[in-house]
């Protein structure tokens, strides 16, 4: 299994490159405000809390200012923890971050408040939600298409009275393998020559839980695409029921070679991360996502839309989630 702690802060630091600027142009005369990225985890044992100065439209310039005189204080459950900042930074914690060491569980309620010289102070809340509500997964050949596609086939049973908020992340194992045998073929020797691991690319547009295209995006052929290939859902049209989600990719085959007392081999193997997501971590990743498609929006042809927050007096996030992670699934026939 893959260093999950290591995975999230590396998705967590993608998330702290999203924005750091202020987008409201009604409003570019503003002063500089604090910006927070933070996203506390169930399971893991350390939360990254980064804090940086936004630079206002008509301050433009290559570097913001650093803060000065940091104040943070972060709490669980009405229960004040100890912060920490890390000065030369470690694989999970980047230099000059600040982070929170415990483990956190469902409906455990957080509160960051924050404040940096000559800037307002800012504060936000979030809760820890509940484990993702996992029955099935299933892989299997799209059936009834030219290209070959690969479905991943999620029955999960969503809670009723909840609102809840749902997110998917697949990755993709290229494994080259090595077997030698002897005259009896009997094996003697097994060796994995290279393995490659990366994210893999789905498609949504036949999921009806998913976002899809409309108006002029969908007539101009503009889809969505989503950020750092987090599929996100929300439970309005499945609410208290189970339902399995469809998501299609393109098919990569096994390949097997054989020669005498020799054989080579390319299997293709998946790994899902399934997310259950706090309100607010999912009106953020659904903004960037909104954002990031609105072509017509960045060609001048609709209105630009601002990157959701639920910090007062400053910007960015603080968000909760958990996580599900399955074991590597074989590829399917």
């Amino acid at each position: 299994m893959m260093n999950l702690k290591a995975y999230l802060s590396c998705c967590l630091l993608l998330l702290l490159a999203a924005c750091n600027d202020k987008l409201d142009l009604d409003d570019v005369r503003s002063d500089e405000r604090l910006v927070l990225y933070c996203m506390p985890c169930a399971g893991l044992d350390t939360t990254l809390i980064q804090l940086s100065r936004s630079v206002p439209v008509h301050k433009r310039r290559a570097e913001p200012e650093p803060l000065q005189g940091v104040r943070i204080v972060f709490s669980v459950n009405g229960e004040e923890q100890l912060v920490l900042r890390s000065e030369k930074g470690t694989p999970t914690v980047p230099a000059g971050c600040y982070y929170v060491v415990g483990q956190w569980h469902e409906g455990d309620a957080i509160d960051l408040t924050a404040e940096a010289e000559d800037l307002p102070p800012i504060q936000a809340h979030t809760v820890i939600p509940s484990a993702f509500p996992l029955k099935e997964v299933d892989l299997a050949v799209k059936p009834g298409v030219d290209d070959r596609m690969v479905q991943f086939r999620i029955t999960f049973a969503d809670p009723d009275g909840t609102d809840d908020c749902y997110g998917v992340h697949v990755l993709h194992k290229s494994e080259y393998k090595r077997e030698l045998f002897d005259e009896h073929g009997t094996l003697i020797a097994s060796e994995v020559e290279e393995a490659y691991i990366n994210p893999f690319y789905l498609e949504a547009d036949d999921e009806p839980l998913m976002e899809s295209s409309t108006g002029l995006n969908s007539v101009f052929e503009l889809y969505d695409d989503y950020y750092q290939n987090l599929y996100i859902w929300d439970d309005r049209l499945v609410q208290g029921k189970t339902y399995t989600l469809r998501m299609n990719g393109y098919y990569s085959a096994d390949g097997v070679w054989e020669e005498e007392g020799e054989r080579r081999s390319q299997l293709h193997t998946y790994k899902l991360r399934l997310y259950t997501l706090s309100p607010e971590m999912y009106r953020y990743l659904k903004s960037l996502n909104d954002n990031a498609n609105n072509e017509l929006g960045h060609a001048g042809l609709a209105p630009l839309r601002n990157l959701y927050t639920n910090v007062e007096g400053g910007f960015g996030v603080l968000g909760g989630c958990r996580i599900v992670e399955t074991g590597w699934l074989d590829n399917p026939s």
